[in-house]
């Protein structure tokens, strides 16, 4: 009905809201029943303490629900996959208005010719990055761009960088993509032709850096690195 009716529903102060009514339910059977918030009624200890952070109990609705919007996707002949579903919901979108528009960007992209490539450039910046046992500095450094190829990629990145970012926060999610597809013969060149793990370590972190730069761009979206390939 949400997707259907176009509405914008935040699920996750919609399920925080009900939790929290369930608690104060809970609290006020507790207290009919001669237990205080602390809880001790005769033998019997009762306590509803709220829990610090991430609600666990929030967090399992969520996923709950997730899970039936997956088979919402998957089973109704839309082409979506598991891992298509599993890139936008690495995002943990809110609404699933928001969640829809991802997911509907993510299928257009993987339509266009330079898609596959970026995938898989995705997935290896991915694993470049868990292995990597530098700390990656939050920015570029410009003067430590050595080679041709990265100098090349950090312009272009940082170049798309704001309209991206732009059309991500207007939720143009598609046009994102697309915009981000052009920059595959960069990244194709930057791994031609780069050494990320080079001997120099000023370099090497910045060279991850760029990577973890070109990384957020595509995970503003969905986490391309889970599709296959």
């Amino acid at each position: 009905i949400l997707l259907d009716k176009r509405i914008d529903l935040d699920l996750n102060e919609v399920i925080a809201s009900a939790v929290e009514l369930v608690r104060t339910d809970m609290l006020a059977v507790a207290a009919a029943a001669g237990a205080t918030k602390e809880g001790v009624s005769g033998d019997v200890t009762l306590t509803f303490r709220r829990p610090e952070g991430i609600d666990p109990v929030a967090g399992e609705v969520y996923d709950y629900v997730m899970e039936r919007l997956r088979a919402v996707y998957l089973e109704g002949g839309t082409g979506v996959t598991t891992e298509m579903f599993d890139a936008v919901l690495a995002k943990r979108p809110a609404s699933p208005l928001d969640f829809d528009a991802r997911l509907k960007a993510l299928v257009d992209f993987l339509s266009l010719p330079d898609a596959a490539s970026l995938a898989a450039a995705n997935k290896r910046i991915a694993n470049i990055l868990r292995k990597a046992a530098d700390e990656v500095p939050p920015r570029v450094d410009p003067s430590l761009l050595q080679h041709t190829a990265e100098r090349k990629l950090a312009a272009e990145v940082e170049g798309l960088r704001e309209q991206v970012e732009a059309q991500i926060a207007d939720r143009q999610y598609e046009a994102a993509l697309r915009k981000l597809s052009t920059l595959r013969p960069h990244v194709d060149a930057f791994f031609d032709q780069v050494m990320v793990m080079a001997d120099n370590a000023a370099v090497r972190a910045n060279r991850l850096a760029l990577l973890a730069a070109l990384e957020r761009l595509f995970l503003e979206t969905a986490d391309l690195s889970r599709l296959p390939g």
